[in-house]
């Protein structure tokens, strides 16, 4: 009977997760701007091999990507702290997402990516549950945020 139910069971794949991570990034209120709307803009990134005609295999996407894409937004008040609508800046940073589960471990091309990224100041999150890659993403912000008002007030 145990086996008969086991059978019955559906193996959740890692690519079944991703429109959960994209939706936890969307909704957390730790991840929304001043007028509400979500900081954090996802979408699955494809990668990987297709089996064309006659064969023959088609890259597709980078090799080492992160299974989601997309930016993480910022914003700051200037003008000495103004709070009306024209003393508020906004810039967003490329972002992209690992979902890996369990134990899993990255692939060398993927341990690649994170370190090219992260070189060029983007964004890299290697998460294995949506509340982890909540709080990564938060301390990105934070991050970035500091690095913007750093550089805001050493021009100032």
């Amino acid at each position: 009977l145990a086996e008969a139910r086991a059978a019955l069971c559906r193996t959740v794949r890692e690519v079944d997760l991703y429109d959960h991570y994209i939706r936890a990034a969307r909704e957390a209120p730790a991840l929304r701007l001043r007028d509400g709307t979500p900081a954090v803009r996802l979408q699955r990134q494809f990668t990987g091999a297709l089996q064309g005609s006659h064969g023959k295999r088609l890259r597709v996407g980078k090799r080492g990507s992160g299974d989601l894409s997309g930016s993480i937004c910022v914003e700051w008040a200037v003008g000495g702290g103004s709070r009306s609508e024209s003393g508020w800046r906004r810039i967003s940073v490329a972002c992209e997402v690992e979902v890996k589960r369990g134990a899993e471990e990255q692939r060398e091309a993927q341990v690649e990516r994170e370190n090219a990224l992260r070189r060029r100041g983007e964004v890299y999150v290697l998460a294995r549950r949506t509340d982890e890659m909540v709080r990564a993403l938060v301390a990105e912000r934070a991050r970035i945020t500091s690095l913007v008002l750093g550089c805001e007030l050493s021009e100032g």
